[in-house]
């Protein structure tokens, strides 16, 4: 809700809250740890002196003491932060794991590396790894922590792997890492407005797409044109940025390769192995280094690094077990900043479905339910007669270009915005008497007919994190959907009401209803309800379709050939795999005609891309926005358009393609903060389609 008071007490208490998060996000203070006896071992060598004289000692009475004998670059802290995160086995998503511990380990390790030529990828074989816990840090409500390392902990690192001329092998690998290193063959030349991720590269999205997946290289293409849509590119960086491999990518060991052959393997190169090495235990794969040729097996010794170990309780028995252990190579040790690292936690681990601020609701003396994630529903903000949004995904008038992020005049057009996916709802229950509450449902499938039988919203169960020390919080409702009104002394999100799913449930119009009671004598006694809360819900993606592609040589005035009179390539489908004979050196234009459709359709756009150097095709239409077309009001749901491209002669043959994107105007205010602080001027892409066409230019 807006402040209009500049005293409001709402702002104190959440800078209270947001301090007490900080305060568990950094956890001890770096200085008073004492000094371990491999750090004290590196750092007395460092300053020729005995590590007995420093060892158990606190950094900070270390840091007094060879302050004039070392470099005093080398007693600044570095920082190192990240998310401890559990991948949903319904939708994929990464959910937050709160309330978990994270080892911070200094450790020392050798390796029997092996980089076999059959392959793209590399995996280490440790052995003689020494481990000491350097620091512990509990994850806070998103499953965030950070830790402080003194600097000449991070040398000693930086300096290891200064020696080895392929370094960047021996990090975890990411999603970014899939495209070229060089920024200009991931997007492209430099260039204008509208910023380098809308020239993302189609040789990169190929390769996107041969690890990551389809998803993931529609997501990663569809955010091409986020500039254009005035959205977020942040959600991108995030995708990219994600570990690369999930589960356990084995390595394609030669027949014989084991244990038994490494005096085979490696002649007179043992030296430093043990008699045996348990191939079972590896780490990998990682990127395999390009800049030069490497053995395919080789030792690697004394390789320092800080790992990572997580451990929670999640079975609230009081002893946390292990949800991660893997932790090599997490750290990407860059010069200047080092990037967060997410550490994705073991299927047993407690997630939540919520990560949003430490909500202050203002209650007042009746149950109310306040706020869908970020979102307070507030008249500004929500229609409470329609259920929709007023402000993400507003239309435009020009039925082009997207609404500015601030409207800058006053009377805007308002938003017609549905809602998607997981609402957390939030609202206030704790009044006089009342022991639990229940949200009741009523739902109208096709409004403005009426609203069905009023029922509880029954079976949604999910853990809360919890304030201070122990296990994620359960909600457990009864056969009747009540909760037990918990004290908001142990919650995080005192006021967190349920999460709702409402992709589990049909579209339409929903009106919600907070119910409190009082236990007594073993049943549940309604006191008192809410004023109802509407919100219209759309799940459904768009509809996006190539009517018809035609094209004919640029010199020709007559009519257009459709794609499937063109040559084929055997047992193709011409319309799926075209393949146009064009006379050599010549031009040839396309015409394109396609459509979009959805209950609530945001906006569509037609693009291409080229497999060359010189580009794809040219625009005829003018610029950018003939081929795109924003919704100008609630009633504009579907859009029929023909566009026409020009292949020059100069292009060289090759396979040229066209895509489809459209969006639905629904919008999902959970975990979505960029919103609240521009007052919810934005745009949101939340459901999404695609659609696409390869074609075939050879010269005749």
């Amino acid at each position: 809700m807006p402040n209009e008071d500049e005293n409001d007490p709402r702002e104190s208490r959440a800078e209270a809250a947001e301090a007490t998060r900080a305060d568990r996000l950094l956890g001890l203070d770096p200085d008073s740890l004492p000094l371990t006896e491999n750090r004290a071992r590196y750092l007395a060598n460092l300053a020729g002196i005995d590590a007995k004289e420093i060892a158990g000692r606190s950094i900070a009475e270390v840091h007094d003491t060879l302050r004039w004998r070392l470099d005093p670059q080398l007693f600044v802290f570095r920082r190192i932060c990240g998310q401890v995160v559990r991948r949903d086995p319904a939708t994929g998503e990464l959910q937050p794991v709160p309330n978990a511990t994270v080892h911070v380990e200094d450790t020392d390790c050798s390796y029997l590396s092996y980089f076999p030529r059959v392959s793209s990828y590399a995996w280490l074989f440790p052995f003689g790894c020494r481990r000491e816990e350097i620091a512990t840090v509990t994850t806070d409500a998103c499953g965030r922590f950070c830790v402080f390392l003194p600097f000449w902990d991070v040398d000693r690192i930086l300096r290891w792997r200064r020696q080895w001329t392929c370094d960047w092998v021996f990090q975890r690998p990411r999603l970014r890492d899939l495209v070229e290193i060089s920024p200009e063959r991931i997007f492209g030349p430099p260039g204008p407005d509208p910023g380098p991720l809308t020239r993302l590269q189609p040789a990169a999205l190929e390769r996107l797409r041969d690890t990551g997946g389809d998803v993931i290289a529609r997501r990663s293409e569809s955010a091409r044109g986020a500039g254009l849509r005035g959205e977020r590119q942040a959600p991108l960086q995030e995708m990219l940025d994600e570990p690369l491999f999930r589960g356990f990518l084995p390595p394609p060991l030669p027949s014989g390769e084991d244990e038994k052959s490494l005096g085979e393997i490696l002649g007179g190169r043992r030296r430093g192995l043990p008699e045996r090495l348990d191939f079972r235990q590896l780490r990998g794969p990682f990127l395999r280094c390009r800049q030069e040729l490497v053995p395919v097996w080789q030792l690697v010794l004394d390789v320092p690094d800080v790992t990572f170990r997580v451990t929670q309780d999640v079975d609230a028995d009081g002893t946390e077990e292990t949800i991660y252990s893997e932790g090599f190579f997490d750290v990407r040790w860059n010069t200047g900043s080092i990037p967060d690292v997410t550490l994705e936690a073991s299927a047993n681990a407690v997630a939540t479905p919520f990560c949003g601020p430490e909500k202050v609701v203002p209650c007042g003396n009746v149950p109310s339910i306040e706020a869908a994630g970020y979102l307070d529903l507030e008249a500004d903000y929500h229609d409470d007669a329609a259920g929709y949004g007023l402000r993400v995904n507003r239309p435009t008038t020009s039925g082009d270009d997207p609404p500015p992020p601030d409207p800058g005049s006053p009377g805007p057009l308002e938003a017609n915005a549905p809602y998607a996916g997981n609402l957390n709802l939030h609202g206030c229950v704790r009044l006089a008497g009342a022991t639990h509450y229940r949200i009741k449902s009523e739902h109208s499938p096709e409004p403005p007919a009426p609203f069905g039988a009023q029922t509880p919203l029954l079976g949604i169960t999910w853990m809360a994190a919890r304030q201070g020390p122990g296990a994620p919080i359960p909600f457990l409702p009864d056969a009747d959907g009540w909760y037990p009104i918990l004290d908001p002394a142990i919650l995080v999100h005192p006021n967190w009401l349920l999460p709702w799913n409402t992709g589990a449930r049909p579209n339409g119009l929903y009106r919600l209803v907070l119910e409190i009671g009082q236990l007594s004598g073993g049943a549940i006694t309604s006191l008192e309800e809410s004023a109802p809360r509407l919100f219209r819900v759309d799940n459904d993606s768009p509809a996006v379709v190539f009517e018809e592609v035609r094209w004919r040589p640029s010199s020709v005035s007559g009519p257009w050939s459709p794609l499937n009179s063109t040559r084929v390539l055997p047992t193709a489908d011409p319309e799926t795999c075209p393949v146009i004979e064009r006379p050599a050196g010549q031009s040839i234009d396309l015409r394109v005609t396609w459509s979009a459709a959805a209950t609530h359709l945001r906006n569509a756009a037609l693009g291409q891309s080229g497999c060359s150097s010189a580009g794809g095709f040219v625009l005829l239409d003018g610029g950018p926005p003939a081929y795109r077309h924003w919704h100008t009001g609630p009633a504009d749901n579907n859009v029929t358009q023909a566009n026409h491209f020009r292949l020059p002669g100069t292009h060289p043959p090759g396979c040229y393609s066209l895509s489809l994107y459209a969006a639905s105007r629904a919008f999902n205010p959970q975990d979505f903060d960029a919103a609240s602080t521009q007052d919810w001027w934005v745009n949101q892409a939340f459901r999404e389609a695609f659609a696409s066409r390869a074609i075939s230019v050879v010269n005749a």
